[in-house]
C-alpha cells in the first residue's frame, strides 16, 4: 500500500507542476507611400513661382530694337540677380518644359513696323551629381517638351533654378520700327519628378 500511496503521490506531483513556458512572437508590417513631387522652397507657394522682369525701353532712339546684348543685361537685372528659385524634387528622373512667348503689344502694325519682339529663354537646373542641365526654348518655335534633367535636382541649400533671356529679335529685321506701347510676354516653366 505504501507502494501505491508513494507512486500515486509522484503521479499527483508531477501533474500539479506547471508546464515550460511557451514563447509567442509576432511580426508587425509597417508600410507607406512617397509619391514622386516637386515642390518649391521659399516663397509663398509650394506649387508656383513667380518673379517679374522690366526690360524698361525696349527701342533705341531711332525707334528700332534696343542692342540685344542690352535687353539681355537688362534681364539679369542690376548686381546679376537673374530670376533664381529653389526646387526640389524626390525623383531621380525630373524633367523641364520651358514655354517662352514673346512680347507683344496691342494694335495692328504697319509695313515697317512690328508689334513683336522675339527672344530666346534659357531655364538651368543645378544637378545633385554636379553641373547645370540647360532647357532653351525660342519665341519663334514651339514650346519644349519635357526634357530629361539628367539625374536628380541638385538638394544643396540656394536656389538651382535660373531664368535668363537673350537674342532679342523683331520680325523684319534690325531696322524694323516698333509700335509704341506696353509689350508683354513670359517664359512658363514647368518641372515634373517624372
Amino acid at each position: 500500500m505504501k507502494k501505491f500511496l508513494m507512486i500515486g503521490a509522484a503521479v499527483a506531483s508531477a501533474l500539479a507542476v506547471p508546464a515550460g513556458a511557451q514563447t509567442v512572437t509576432g511580426t508587425i508590417n509597417i508600410t507607406g507611400t512617397v509619391t514622386s513631387k516637386c515642390a518649391i522652397v521659399g516663397g509663398g507657394s509650394t506649387t508656383t513661382f513667380t518673379d517679374n522682369v522690366n526690360l524698361g525701353e525696349l527701342a533705341q532712339a531711332n525707334g528700332t530694337l534696343e542692342a540685344s546684348g542690352t535687353l539681355a543685361a537688362r534681364f539679369v537685372g542690376a548686381g546679376g540677380s537673374v530670376p533664381a528659385f529653389r526646387v526640389v524634387c524626390n525623383s531621380a528622373t525630373p524633367a523641364v518644359a520651358v514655354d517662352a512667348t514673346e512680347l507683344t503689344t496691342g494694335g495692328a502694325a504697319s509695313t515697317g513696323y512690328t508689334n513683336r519682339i522675339d527672344y530666346v529663354a534659357h531655364v538651368a537646373v543645378a544637378r545633385a551629381a554636379g553641373g547645370t542641365t540647360t532647357v532653351n526654348n525660342a519665341t519663334t518655335g514651339a514650346a519644349t517638351g519635357a526634357t530629361p534633367v539628367g539625374g536628380a535636382i541638385s538638394g544643396a541649400a540656394g536656389n538651382n533654378v535660373t531664368v535668363t533671356a537673350d537674342t532679342f529679335t523683331t520680325p523684319g529685321g534690325a531696322s524694323t520700327l516698333l509700335v509704341a506701347g506696353t509689350y508683354n510676354g513670359q517664359i512658363a516653366v514647368t518641372i515634373t519628378p517624372s
